[in-house]
């Protein structure tokens, strides 16, 4: 019975490699690079964003429409070194954010720092939003270049 049984393995072995072809990998990373797509997408979709849409509403409503693969989230300190001032956002592909707030209402943003609560920040309304694609300013940079800020 065994005898029987390795033969049939082989034809199974051989048929399988000239179907599904065990060389074929290059097609399987076609579809799943993933870093190559968003970098194709993601800079395009920041760049086109209505950022002064934003201004003035909840840190949540633009958070909603972003997408949410990013690897880092933390709340930033502005001049002064204790007093949070901004969320930042970073994507993998070097893409990151900044949504600035002016006043607090939510959040305590003075020391200290460890009590800072996003949860509370995500609440706050938004004073401005810049994008940069590594340290290019790829959206919401006109105020800066304006002298406003």
């Amino acid at each position: 019975m065994i005898k029987k049984l390795i033969p049939a393995f082989f034809i199974f072995f051989a048929w399988s490699k000239c179907s599904f072809g065990f060389n074929n990998f290059s097609q399987y990373d076609k579809v799943y690079k993933l870093p190559t797509h968003v970098t194709d997408t993601l800079v395009p979709f920041f760049t086109g964003l209505s950022l002064q849409y934003f201004s003035g509403k909840p840190v949540d409503t633009f958070l909603s429409k972003i997408p949410v693969n990013y690897a880092e989230m933390k709340i930033g300190p502005g001049d002064q070194l204790k007093k949070a001032h901004f969320l930042y956002i970073r994507y993998s592909i070097g893409v990151s954010l900044a949504i600035y707030i002016k006043e607090f209402n939510f959040m305590k943003p003075h020391p200290p720092a460890s009590n800072w609560n996003i949860t509370l920040l995500r609440k706050e309304s938004i004073d401005r939003i810049e994008i940069y694609n590594g340290v290019n300013c790829i959206n919401g940079c006109q105020s800066i270049n304006a002298g406003a800020y």
